[in-house]
């Protein structure tokens, strides 16, 4: 998603530029991203920028844990795939404003997250400014996704990757060997939600390299206006839901938590006659 250049109005306390990063961020490796990071109000939502345009986060100030954007609400639909006490460990790589650390804080807090984010000033700025709290739950580490991901050997039910630079653009976060770290890294009947933008050929391939990683047990949302694609992709025990027990769960979810994915079970239905997801 992009905002018109004009929108985008620092915070005088929000705004943090290379030259105000700490003499630590700057010896830390890796590297932090030379990009500034920028944050902008309009009709009450605030958004994060990476120096430009490209919206990479946006939280309503009213309500801080509300999902703001679409995406972000297909992302979380995930939460449909599996029941029970689901997840119990969560990985996120890529924090931007922390939307769905936050939804995952509130309504499922006996859930162990681990986010990996490249940028130190990100997680700050998500505290100053977009109400982020880490709690005893909450792991941040700070590093290259991808680096840590192969090293760290540890195992998750849920994966969300969500990274992309100041233009946009996930680099190595959609390379195939790195899809397929992620489905090592996945619990039995883990699944993995993956955040694609239709940039180019980029969002295809992504969906290729997934479906390679996974021998096709990928299923892809449909398209939001603002052009994300959300693909899910799952290990351990098959996913076929129906079109009565996605209603169900969304019921459920809706009642429990107020993420509202009916629009979501709408657009399923417009492409494929009925919702149903098999993967």
């Amino acid at each position: 998603m992009k905002l018109g250049r004009r929108s985008i109005s620092p915070l005088a306390s929000g705004c943090v530029t290379e030259r105000h990063a700490t003499l630590a961020a700057m010896k830390s490796t890796p590297r932090p991203p030379r990009h500034a990071l920028i944050v902008s109000e309009e009709d009450g939502i605030r958004y994060l920028h990476f120096g430009s345009p490209w919206v990479q986060g946006a939280m309503r100030i009213r309500r801080p844990t509300e999902l703001v954007l679409d995406y972000t609400q297909d992302m979380l639909a995930a939460l449909l795939l599996r029941q029970g006490a689901w997840p119990k460990r969560a990985l996120q790589i890529g924090l931007g404003t922390a939307s769905l650390a936050k939804f995952l804080q509130r309504h499922q807090p006996a859930c162990k997250q681990t986010i990996v984010e490249i940028d130190e000033r990100v997680v700050r700025l998500a505290a100053h400014s977009f109400r982020f709290k880490r709690t005893a739950n909450i792991r941040i580490e700070h590093g290259d996704g991808v680096a840590w991901l192969a090293e760290s050997g540890k195992t998750f039910d849920l994966i969300f990757i969500d990274g992309f630079d100041a233009d946009a653009k996930p680099g190595k976060l959609n390379a195939r060997r790195f899809y397929a770290t992620c489905r090592e890294r996945l619990s039995d009947g883990g699944v993995l939600v993956v955040n694609l933008l239709r940039r180019k050929r980029g969002m295809k391939l992504g969906v290729e390299r997934i479906l390679t990683a996974f021998d096709n047990r990928v299923f892809v949302l449909p398209e939001t206006e603002d052009g994300n694609t959300v693909v899910f992709a799952a290990a351990g025990k098959r996913i076929d839901l129906s079109s009565a027990t996605l209603k169900r769960r969304a019921t459920s979810l809706r009642t429990r938590t107020g993420l509202d994915l009916r629009p979501l079970l709408d657009r399923l239905a417009a492409r494929d006659g009925a919702p149903r997801i098999q993967l």
